[in-house]
C-alpha cells in the first residue's frame, strides 16, 4: 500500500509533530483527530514495492548488481535519480523517439503523467513516487548495455540522457560517446537537401547580425 500524506477526513497534512497530550497515539490527524488507520489506501504497484525491497538490501549488503556491474549503494543510488530525472523530462515533452527509447526499457510513457508541480522528487506525492520508481525498477532491469544499445539504435537526443551538470552514473560512463558516435553516423547517412531558398538564407544572415550587434 502507498503511504498517506494527508488527513482523508479534512484533507490536512500529517503533522504528527504537533500531537499533543493527552493525545496518546500517533494514528490520528493532529488537526481534526480522524483515525488514520481507518483512512484507505492506494495499492502500490508490485515493480515500486521491487525497487524499495531492493533498496532496503543495499543497507544489509554491500553491492547491488545493476548488468555486470556491482554498484555500491550511492552508485545505486544516483543512478536511480538520473533515471528519475530523464523520465520526469521525457513525460513533459514525449516524441515518437523517446517513446519507443522507453517503451523498449519496459516503460509506457503514456502511463506516467507528469506531476501538476515541478517540485523535486521527495516533495512529490507519494502515488507519484511510487508511479516512478516502478518505472525506474524496469529500467533496472533492462541494465546498462540494452539501454545504451537502444538509445543509439532510437537516436535519442543527447539533452535528454546527458545531465547539463554533473557526470554520468559510472555503469553508464560510456553512454555519451555511444551517443555522440550515433548522431554522426546518422548526419553521415542524412539525405542531400535542396539548398534553402535566397529569401531562407537573407533571414538567416539578418538574425545572426543581429546577434553579433547585441
Amino acid at each position: 500500500m502507498t503511504l498517506l500524506d494527508r488527513c482523508e477526513c479534512c484533507h490536512a497534512p500529517l503533522c504528527p509533530q504537533l500531537l499533543a497530550p493527552p493525545e496518546q497515539t500517533l494514528g490520528r490527524c493532529h488537526r481534526c483527530g480522524y483515525e488514520l488507520g481507518s483512512a484507505s489506501t492506494d495499492r502500490a504497484p508490485i515493480k515500486a514495492l521491487s525497487f524499495q525491497l531492493a533498496a532496503d538490501e543495499l543497507f544489509s549488503k554491500p553491492t547491488l548488481r545493476y548488468g555486470e556491474n556491482q554498484l555500491l549503494l550511492t552508485e545505486w543510488f544516483a543512478l536511480s535519480r538520473w533515471m528519475v530525472g530523464i523520465l520526469r523530462t521525457a513525460a513533459r515533452a514525449p516524441s515518437p523517439c523517446t517513446e519507443m527509447f522507453f517503451r523498449e526499457l519496459g516503460v509506457n510513457l503514456a502511463e506516467l503523467r507528469p506531476p501538476p508541480t515541478g517540485l523535486p522528487f521527495e516533495y512529490l506525492s507519494p502515488v507519484d513516487r511510487a508511479g516512478l520508481l516502478a518505472h525506474v525498477w524496469s529500467m533496472l532491469e533492462a541494465g546498462p548495455e540494452r539501454l545504451m544499445a537502444v538509445a543509439e539504435r532510437e537516436s535519442v537526443r543527447p539533452s535528454l540522457l546527458l545531465p547539463r551538470s554533473g557526470e554520468l552514473p559510472a555503469s553508464l560512463a560510456r553512454l555519451g560517446a555511444v551517443l555522440k558516435s550515433g548522431r554522426r553516423r546518422n548526419y553521415n547517412l542524412a539525405p542531400v537537401r535542396n539548398p534553402r531558398s535566397v529569401k531562407s538564407v537573407l533571414m538567416r544572415w539578418q538574425r545572426l547580425l543581429r546577434k553579433f550587434q547585441r
